[in-house]
């Protein structure tokens, strides 16, 4: 009996353990930080339009979408809204309206647009008339999606079984991908690498789908549910768009190689309303519009893992209301670009008409109170940038407060004006508040960007804004006292903690730098200046002037300026220089015959050339 009480008292005891545990870690869970939600300003871009539609966006925030002309009794037409001005794309001739669906990031149009006959056909617009691209020899034919190199996708009516085929128009053909014989097809969006997503038939049912390399993948259905279409597609194959559930509502979807098809959800998480997702971008943040609970649909934003209704993330005074993604209701298109700005549309509180919208992020930012001998390391969380492609994280990796310091990190939109070749590879961000306090500024840097724009990641840096030339120089020059020293590798506390010390770290892709001053920080690095050798030219006398010029990054700084040297390169005679160093001289030509010349700017690191050809044609 007493080996039974024992056996029944650790039983109780290893249930009340258990349970303690749980409630335990119910708790911890209950107390962990959820991620701030993301804040937008808005652009209404409906100007002096009686109303208008946005359907997508690209890098550049120029937006295509749709208005309504009431002078021309249509009630569609597509623009494009370029750096402050709305353009009508017109319509094909003879036709009334059109409909854009999608834009590229030079600016390239396409969608659908009705014909004299008045059938619908898919159009590309570069800047001039609308092209018709034509059918497959159907009636019809409508564009969604446009890669960079201009290749359309979209469907169109086959004209022999009158059913639509998803087709793909490049090199002035338009051609049918192929896809489940006997049923229809549609394509919707195409990435740079011609991966394309679309939906097709698959066992009496619409499947979506991702087609690369001459072939396309099922990407299967929801759960146990029936029906899927693909609408968004980013640069990694990542796909987008709507599934239908066992219960036959539908949800927004995200398809990944990785992870399969993701169910989104809804915004209100009712049983029967639906969601259906338009677009992604490359940091795979997905926009589109779903119901709300209340009767309502409006626009989300899904990013970190979260559904946010996109109402609730712009101004309670904006003047807009009921925001949507894109053009509304399961429409596909381009509406988030890689900067997280999305193209929408809402309901003006003034006219009470619809309007075309960006959305634009509100970089990211914090304020942080330091006690007085505490660390910084500990004191300032680190900020990431997250509504952009180069996602920048910021931190202060070491140092502490001399005194009580209120320090805060804020990203900027965009670059300040400097030099005209400047580039970065990352969010330029704004440190403040550590007074003459010796720290350590670590911020992230893009990689693939680094690489592309400087040639190799080892050759990027910590730079900072000087305000007293407006140039942009190595961090560690702003400081007061210490030297200028750079070292490999990731920052050690043990043996660099001492003021002018900086390197990269490439492995995990940061900068750092030992800094005893504040200002605007970003990472960049040396590129070679640009040069122009001025026109070609043919004279009748032996002396000519030659115009010349460069433009550079101001980098390295110092010297933070350009040197110059004019070379024969090949010629029938000799060649004077008025002066050989600079940029703009006089060349006397020895001979008649044809002269290249080359000028070289260097700015102290790289350099590079350009040659202009001189033809003298004077008489012997």
């Amino acid at each position: 009996m007493k080996e039974k009480n024992t056996r029944e008292q650790l039983i109780m005891k290893s249930f009340l353990l258990i349970t303690i545990c749980l409630c335990a870690c119910l708790a911890v869970q209950a107390q962990s930080p959820t991620p701030s939600p993301p804040q937008y300003s808005i652009t209404d871009i409906n100007g002096s339009l009686d109303s208008s539609t946005a359907c997508c966006i690209n890098n550049a925030a120029q937006v295509a979408g749709t208005y309504a002309d009431p002078a021309l009794g249509s009630s569609s037409i597509a623009f494009r809204y370029s750096d402050g001005t709305v353009q009508s794309l017109g319509t094909f001739t003879g036709g009334n309206t059109s409909t854009a669906a999608g834009i590229n990031s030079s600016g390239q149009v396409t969608g659908y647009a009705a014909t004299q006959s008045g059938d619908s056909h898919a159009f590309v617009w570069s800047g001039g008339p609308m092209q018709d691209l034509g059918t497959l020899g159907g009636t019809s034919s409508s564009g969604f999606g446009i890669n960079d190199a201009g290749t359309v996708v979209g469907d169109a009516l086959d004209g022999q079984h009158n059913y639509y085929q998803a087709i793909i128009y490049s090199g002035g053909v338009m051609t049918s991908l192929g896809l489940s014989p006997g049923s229809q097809s549609f394509a919707n969006a195409i990435n740079a690498a011609e991966q394309i997503t679309g939906s097709m038939g698959v066992n009496f049912q619409d499947h979506a789908f991702l087609y690369s390399n001459g072939s396309a993948q099922d990407l299967g259905v929801l759960g146990a549910g029936y029906n899927s279409y693909g609408r968004g597609i980013n640069a990694e194959g990542d796909v987008t768009g709507f599934g239908e559930l066992a219960t036959y509502n539908r949800h927004a979807f995200l398809y990944s190689s990785g992870s399969g098809m993701q169910d989104l959800g809804t915004l209100s998480g009712g049983a029967y309303d639906e969601s259906f997702a338009n677009a992604i971008n490359n940091s795979s943040q997905v926009t589109g519009n779903s119901d709300t609970g209340t009767g309502t649909r409006a626009g989300f934003l899904f990013t970190g893992g979260v559904m946010y209704d996109l109402n609730s993330l712009v101004p309670a005074d904006s003047g807009v209301t009921n925001i949507q993604s894109g053009i509304g209701g399961s429409s596909q298109g381009n509406a988030i670009n890689d900067f997280g700005q999305i193209a929408a549309t809402g309901t003006s509180t003034v006219d009470g008409h619809q309007h075309a919208l960006i959305l634009t992020p509100v970089p990211a930012s914090s304020t942080t109170t330091v006690s007085a001998n505490s660390s910084y390391e500990t004191a300032v969380a680190p900020v990431t940038n997250s509504n952009t492609p180069n996602a920048t994280t910021v931190a202060l990796v070491d140092g502490t407060a001399s005194s009580d310091q209120t320090v805060q990190i804020s990203f900027d939109s965009s670059l300040p004006p400097s030099s005209s070749t400047f580039q970065a590879a990352s969010d330029p961000v704004s440190v403040s508040g550590t007074g003459s306090d010796t720290f350590v500024l670590q911020i992230s840097y893009n990689e693939a960007q680094a690489i592309s724009v400087f040639g190799s990641e080892d050759n990027v840096q910590l730079m900072w804004l000087d305000p007293s030339d407006n140039q942009w120089k190595l961090a560690v020059a702003g400081n007061t006292g210490g030297t200028p020293t750079a070292v490999q590798g990731p920052y050690d506390p043990n043996t660099d903690f001492q003021l002018g010390y900086y390197g990269v770290d490439t492995v995990n892709n940061v900068v750092w730098a030992v800094i005893n001053h504040n200002s605007q920080f970003v990472v960049s690095g040396n590129q070679a200046p640009v040069v122009n050798a001025g026109p070609d030219q043919t004279i009748t006398t032996p002396r000519t002037t030659l115009v010349g010029s460069a433009i550079d990054d101001g980098l390295p700084n110092p010297p933070g300026a350009l040197t110059y040297s004019w070379t024969k390169v090949s010629g029938p005679g000799k060649v004077k220089f008025g002066n050989v160093n600079s940029a703009s001289t006089t060349a006397t030509l020895g001979k008649r015959g044809s002269y290249t010349l080359m000028l070289t700017a260097s700015d102290g690191a790289l350099s590079s050339s350009d040659t202009v050809v001189i033809n003298v044609n004077r008489g012997r």
